[in-house]
């Protein structure tokens, strides 16, 4: 058990922007229940995604590194963001984030 929480602390702190757990979790929530993800061109701090109920900022950088890392495939258009999970992403959520799935 030691050894999975010190995996799971190394993917926590994999990312370049803190996070909010909470957040992070309904985000990850999100895109595995769709299998896509979208959001507008607006990283203003007070801007919220209008579906999830986080900030924006914190969906588009996620999903930033999740696209750096090949988990989700990116498309940009009319100003707004386009994600779709791949299935190397599907099984990278699948194994970290298992208990989402419930």
């Amino acid at each position: 058990n030691a050894e999975y929480m010190g995996q799971a602390r190394q993917i926590v702190f994999d990312f370049n922007m803190l996070i909010p757990t909470a957040d992070r979790r309904a985000i990850f929530s999100a895109l595995i229940e769709d299998g896509v993800m979208t959001a507008k061109d607006d990283l203003r701090p007070t801007v919220f995604h209008p579906e999830i109920k986080v900030k924006n900022l914190y969906v588009v950088n996620l999903l930033k590194s999740l696209k750096s890392k090949g988990y989700v495939k990116h498309q940009f258009a009319w100003r707004s963001h386009y994600w779709t999970l791949t299935n190397e992403g599907w099984t990278f959520l699948e194994r970290n984030f298992i208990f989402l799935l419930q």
